[in-house]
């Protein structure tokens, strides 16, 4: 039986949400009473969990959390009223996809200047909610008592904050208006709850606001009823999407998750079998086809064993590529059956400690198994080892730009994957950011794809190590490749003043040495690496005379702290050209950026303080190289005696 959490703020709102419920009991967690019953539907039968929170966002956000913690649900759902902005009448029904938390700003001399924090709602189910929208003629739907025609269903922003807004004339009103045109509704709770659901793993969550007023006379409305009117419709409308939301069972064998088709008689449906079928040939057969290797990293994974019928001494760009298939796959996704397996188990280990750039990857606790003689049966062509690697490779690696694309721009659209990173962009530098990301994109063949990722995996920007693409993967997708390719996107974007003096710019992933970025003067390396053979990055900056980049840019997207890189003691950075840039030319060492808390406020104000503060970060290098330069030609007696 599958379980949903419903939350409410007000009496009015908790009394229609119960009228689904049946068979309700009370059940306290920690300081929080939900009514938990249930609520047959269309796909099945849901445990319903309901607490009514009172008005705040804060609240919210700590009860969804206990709330979570406790019921395990599968989808939350908060259900109430709302004061309608525009476009919307008392009884219709606002489905919030991007709930905004109007309070984030800063007060300055020239009055409140927003900087605009907001969640969303869960993609699939919105699209439920569309359904719902769409469809007529439902049991419950809500409709006009005096037409009877169906209330309306709307998508759309919400703005939610701390104040209740009761008239159209409030400064507060004009303030959403102006601030956050395209928001259909205010109410107080919404943001506090995507919040909330943004620190949890794998809860779907779905805001439901019914209309009760229109800001205008809202005290006039309330008192003839349009809050139960509105309570009514949004309950109405939370259930039919519970009751059309499919159960797991009804998922497999979805278009999007086709049934799998067992290739060879040995390998069932949940198996994939990956053996060298004859000597230097290699195949890969069974649940998941080699196109779609990066499956296996899904959650859950299609396959419930992995068997490896290869040798440990096969040649090393396949065993380098089967070792990054099994370090990001789940700790308890599958089995593992695998040839010599004590030998592969080391070589696994050896490359969580010295291969990858997080030091927090979980411990393998699937079994691990020595694998059965090879399945006669199978195919008798296969493929070289360098083309089998290839095709793994490329498999993963459109994986893991699928994800990465997804996290970007939850990142630079402000959802949890920003919060978790610290980064907050300014929106129309978020937007010509994703501009700029789909073009890259758009741009990326197979090699330029995997030289890009393998060099935010790497302090290794000339050529690209045998190992390089081990620590390009799921566990090091949040930790590493998001903060170094976003960094990456914002120098490319805000840096052509400073650093395109040809006018080239913007810079571009490539795949040829060195570094993941290029222009034709110049040449940019960003790097997300945390941990470095066994050690953490600002131990290793630090235990070096200088550092090791061919680039003449790095920008380290996991350094938050200038202090950290004061201690790798750089030399001097060359010159910048009569026009105050730079060329590859005119840089005799690196400069490094870091993500610091002047870069972090540059990218909350947008592009030209972006600009301004990479200006500043280099006119800054070139003042230390001066005084370097100063000490060199006139020592202090203190000096000369140290040196000497």
């Amino acid at each position: 039986m599958r379980t949903a959490i419903v939350l409410t703020a007000l009496k009015v709102e908790t009394k229609h949400v119960l009228r689904h419920v049946s068979n309700v009991e009370q059940e306290q967690v920690r300081t929080t009473v939900f009514h938990v019953g249930r609520y047959l539907g269309e796909t099945g039968e849901w445990r319903i969990a309901v607490a009514e929170l009172g008005p705040g966002n804060v609240s919210t956000a700590m009860a969804v959390e206990r709330a979570t913690q406790h019921f395990k649900p599968d989808v939350a759902l908060f259900v109430g009223v709302a004061g309608g902005l525009k476009d919307v009448s008392v009884g219709d029904v606002v489905i919030g996809t991007k709930i905004y938390g109007y309070e984030s700003g800063k007060v300055e001399d020239e009055g409140f200047k927003p900087r605009t924090e907001f969640g969303r709602s869960s993609g699939s189910l919105v699209q439920w909610a569309r359904a719902v929208a769409h469809a007529d003629g439902w049991q419950g739907q809500p409709r006009d008592p005096a037409t009877g025609e169906s209330r309306a269903i709307l998508p759309g922003p919400i703005a939610a904050g701390e104040k209740v807004v009761a008239s159209i004339r409030a400064p507060l009103y004009h303030f959403l208006r102006q601030q956050y045109s395209d928001a259909l509704a205010v109410e107080m709770e919404g943001y506090g709850f995507v919040e909330g659901l943004a620190f949890v793993e794998d809860v779907r969550g779905l805001l439901i606001r019914g209309i009760s007023d229109l800001l205008a006379n809202k005290a006039e409305s309330d008192e003839a009823g349009s809050q139960d009117i509105a309570a009514d419709a949004a309950a109405a409308v939370a259930f039919e999407v519970l009751s059309r939301l499919p159960a797991p069972a009804q998922n497999a064998g979805s278009a999007s998750s086709p049934a799998p088709l067992p290739i060879v008689p040995t390998a069932a449906a949940s198996v994939v079998e990956i053996a060298e079928i004859a000597p230097g040939r290699f195949a890969w057969t069974g649940a998941v086809t080699l196109a779609d290797a990066g499956r296996l990293w899904d959650k859950p994974s299609p396959v419930g064993l992995l068997r490896i019928a290869v040798r440990p001494d096969a040649p090393p760009r396949l065993r380098h590529a089967l070792l990054r298939l099994l370090c990001h796959a789940g700790p308890d996704s599958f089995d593992v059956e695998i040839l010599d397996h004590d030998r592969w188990r080391r070589d696994y280990e050896d490359c969580l400690d010295q291969r990858m750039p997080v030091n927090d990857t979980p411990e393998w606790t699937a079994s691990w198994r020595a694998c059965p003689p090879l399945s006669p049966g199978t195919s008798a062509l296969g493929e070289t080892a360098a083309e089998f690697s290839r095709r793994i490779e490329a498999a993963l690696d459109r994986w893991v730009l699928d994800a990465l694309d997804a996290e970007i721009r939850g990142c630079i659209n402000g959802t949890r994957t920003g919060r978790r990173h610290g980064i907050t962009v300014e929106m129309d530098l978020g937007e010509r950011l994703l501009e700029l990301w789909d073009r890259w994109k758009a741009e990326m063949d197979e090699p330029t794809r995997r030289r890009f990722l393998e060099m935010l995996a790497s302090i290794h920007d000339g050529e690209g190590k045998p190992h390089g693409l081990i620590g390009v993967g799921q566990h090091t997708l949040g930790k590493c490749l998001v903060p170094a390719a976003i960094l990456a996107l914002v120098v490319a974007e805000c840096g052509n003043a400073v650093l395109h003096p040809d006018g080239s710019g913007p810079l571009k992933p490539h795949h040829e040495a060195p570094g993941n970025l290029a222009s034709t003067s110049l040449r940019g390396h960003s790097c997300g690496v945390r941990w470095v053979g066994g050690k953490p990055m600002e131990h290793w900056l630090g235990a070096l005379e200088e550092l090791p980049w061919k680039c003449r840019v790095v920008i380290l997207g996991t350094v938050h702290s200038q202090q950290d890189l004061a201690r790798a003691r750089q030399r001097s950075i060359g010159h910048q050209t009569p026009d105050g840039r730079l060329t590859d030319n005119s840089l005799s060492h690196p400069i490094a950026l870091v993500f610091d808390c002047g870069f972090s406020e540059a990218l909350e104000k947008g592009h030209k303080a972006v600009e301004q503060h990479l200006r500043d970060v280099f006119r800054a290098r070139l003042q230390e190289q001066t005084r370097y330069l100063e000490r060199l030609t006139n020592p202090t007696k203190q000096e000369t005696v140290l040196h000497d």
